[in-house]
């Protein structure tokens, strides 16, 4: 399996090679499509499982979802990269449960190619569930934390 250095210096190759578009592809594992100046989503190749057909639900559990929805916000990451609670190893994390965030705050940092990117909550609430642990690499797309409205 490559590791975020392999394929940050496949990218800088690329890169200085000229290069505006990069499709890595391990069979069965992963997709990574990089074009200059943008990141499209990483795909997780998986295999498709056939379940059985999900129960209905009723009207209180469709309203009760219809609630949680409408109140729970999915923070997901922006992009590829390694995920920092905090500024600096010393410092204190931006966000913990039950802390209070506006739209602009910033809840994490995703370090990518060397560059960190700061991840603003998107909206005002009370942080209540943190899924990734400081320094874990996060995939595109993958839920970092919740924040009920």
């Amino acid at each position: 399996m490559l590791t975020v250095e392999d394929i940050e210096k496949i990218i800088t190759v690329a890169d200085k090679k000229g290069y505006t578009d990069v499709l890595l592809k391990q069979q069965g594992q992963f997709e990574l499509h990089v074009k200059k100046g943008e990141i499209v989503a990483p795909k997780k190749q998986e295999q498709v499982d056939k379940k059985p057909a999900a129960p209905e639900e009723n009207q209180a559990d469709k309203h009760e979802r219809a609630l949680s929805e409408d109140t729970l916000m999915t923070i997901t990451a922006p992009m590829l990269g390694t995920f920092y609670r905090s500024s600096g190893p010393d410092e204190a994390p931006f966000v913990d449960i039950g802390d209070h965030v506006q739209e602009s705050s910033t809840v994490c940092i995703i370090e990518a190619m060397k560059l960190m990117n700061e991840v603003s909550a998107g909206c005002s609430g009370e942080v209540v569930e943190i899924f990734v642990d400081n320094g874990e690499l996060v995939e595109y797309g993958q839920p970092l934390l919740k924040i009920k409205k």
